[in-house]
């Protein structure tokens, strides 16, 4: 049966580099699709055009494979090589045929990117104290956080009369869905299905570490496919880049802590019991208070305690969020960028690479340092935070 569909041809391309790490088909069709579509951000794919992709690319693979020695080793390998692409790229072209588009970037991008679908998000929702308030502050916690950690912070008036707010569990966390997979992009995806879902206009996202890594990954599988809902961004104490190089001593304490900490046996213990096996771990009483959030009774055996987060999960996708570099996202709306002085997260000279994710950001403007805070520095200095997020929201009102 024929078929024709629109994709959009930012996704289109990170589709075929995902599936073919192959330079030489991306080169051969970027500059005949860039001409098929100058006006225009979606590609018409028909089966014509995709029968003519995968027949270049069998091409391509029978001449590389020509150059092999006649080992039957070799031209086994070439030969399962040749199949795999073949049918991945007839899965790729027959899952997005099927996606009826109805002139939502959003939807058609939401089915087409990610093979899973989107987790459930938690939400509660907090109106304004003022009528006739249009604007919607979406908030993204941190690692190991819930929708609780900004609810003193967006209750405030100086925030509260300004906004509504949608204060968001990530999934894997509080009491959103728990998934095995939990990349950038999966929690991209979910913020994007959450918008979209509740039709959520004129919003402002604000997200906290993870939180914050979450939205910019967001915006640089979107694009502009965000624009009918978001209007402004607002980032806490984290970078878009590589995070695993700048702190891998840091890194490596917290990747040894998770795995202590999935190791205890919550098994005719009670909460005590579990508290000093989990302060034992963590030294930090802040921190060690703070995972112990996440203890919560289990509804399925009574007396029985039980991790409230999908600690698996968060272990297994820990490394991969950190070090992925975020760029090329080209959010051209408001943003801005509030961090910690003492934070270890991030310092001035990691400032720049705001510029891979927000091309118009002004940096004396835009960027601003509370002093004497460390990486939470919405409960190290409320105040300072919420005036300056206030600010910004009058800004962008």
């Amino acid at each position: 049966m024929n078929f024709q569909f629109l994709c959009d041809r930012h996704l289109f391309f990170y589709q075929l580099k995902l599936i073919f790490a192959n330079k030489k088909i991306i080169a051969r069709y970027s500059n005949f699709f860039n001409q098929l579509s100058h006006y225009s951000r979606y590609y018409l794919i028909t089966e014509k055009l995709s029968v003519s992709i995968i027949w270049h690319i069998k091409k391509l693979i029978n001449k590389q494979s020509q150059k092999l020695n006649r080992n039957f080793l070799q031209l086994s390998n070439t030969s399962r090589l040749l199949k795999m692409i073949s049918q991945k790229t007839q899965l790729l072209f027959s899952l997005t045929s099927k996606i009826l588009h109805k002139n939502s970037s959003t939807h058609l991008v939401t089915k087409t990117l990610f093979e899973k679908k989107p987790a459930k998000l938690f939400s509660l929702y907090q109106k304004s104290n003022k009528p006739d308030i249009h604007n919607n502050l979406v908030v993204l916690h941190g690692l190991f956080g819930s929708h609780t950690n900004f609810r003193s912070i967006t209750l405030n008036p100086l925030i509260s009369n300004q906004v509504n707010t949608y204060l968001l569990d990530l999934r894997n966390h509080g009491l959103s869905e728990h998934t095995d997979s939990m990349s950038l992009q999966d929690m991209g995806a979910d913020l994007v299905n959450f918008l979209e879902q509740n039709n959520i206009r004129n919003a402002i996202l604000m997200g906290h570490s993870i939180g914050g890594r979450a939205i910019m990954s967001a915006m640089q599988y979107y694009g502009s496919s965000l624009d009918p809902y978001v209007k402004a961004a607002v980032i806490c104490d984290i970078a878009p880049g590589n995070l695993v190089q700048a702190r891998t001593a840091d890194l490596m304490e917290t990747w040894v802590m998770i795995h202590k900490l999935l190791d205890i046996d919550f098994h005719g213990k009670d909460r005590t019991k579990i508290d000093k096996e989990v302060r034992a771990i963590i030294p930090n009483p802040q921190v060690a208070g703070f995972m112990m959030m996440n203890v919560i009774p289990d509804e399925q055996v009574p007396g029985q305690y039980k991790w409230r987060i999908n600690l698996k999960a968060i272990r297994d996708y820990y490394k991969q969020n950190l070090g992925a570099e975020i760029k090329d996202a080209n959010f051209l709306k408001p943003s801005f960028v509030i961090c910690g002085a003492r934070s270890h997260y991030i310092n001035q000279s990691k400032i720049a690479e705001f510029g891979n994710v927000f091309p118009n950001i002004n940096y004396d403007r835009d960027v601003y340092f509370i002093k004497g805070a460390g990486h939470w520095l919405h409960a190290d200095k409320p105040a300072e935070f919420i005036q300056k997020v206030s600010e910004f929201l009058t800004r962008v009102h």
